[in-house]
């Protein structure tokens, strides 16, 4: 992916309520959102104050981005990274070769629909470690995020 295509929201008061970062959709084999590291500054650029990002493929049915992105808001309060889940309805089978072994209880799976948001504090802390290339950010920040609360709890444990 060459760029993003930045969009801002605004709140109520008119303050910068998060920043959309629009991309050209990936391929149908469901690849992890994977973008080149100025692209992304450049992207993160048009909204600094932005507290968090939302990554939209550009095949984003029509949603209602400004309560979407309150929800994320909301949630992220508690999490780093965050996207709407749906649960599994199709039958999901373990297979051993080619043959179907059984079925899996799909009762406790879900599956990520729709655009991801981040902090963008926690975006920001990935970017200043990456050099260049390319990066995956949202799963950088959520790896970044979690061995931060494992080192801080072996810290005090």
């Amino acid at each position: 992916m060459q760029a993003f295509r930045p969009v801002t929201t605004h709140g109520a008061d008119g303050s910068v309520a998060g920043l959309l970062l629009w991309y050209p959709s990936l391929d149908a084999g469901g690849r992890w959102l994977e973008c080149e590291v100025d692209a992304l500054r450049e992207g993160l650029a048009a909204a600094p104050t932005a507290p968090i990002v939302g990554f939209f493929p550009d095949d984003t049915p029509s949603l209602d981005v400004p309560r979407l992105v309150s929800a994320a808001m909301d949630a992220l309060a508690d999490e780093t990274v965050v996207a709407p889940l749906v649960p599994v309805n199709d039958a999901v089978k373990r297979v051993d070769g080619r043959r179907i072994v059984s079925t899996v209880d799909r009762s406790g799976l879900s599956r990520v629909r729709g655009p991801a948001f981040a902090r963008t504090d926690a975006v920001l802390r990935v970017l200043g470690a990456a050099r260049g290339g390319t990066i995956r950010p949202l799963v950088a920040v959520a790896a970044a995020e979690q061995i931060g609360r494992l080192d801080a709890e072996s810290a005090t444990g």
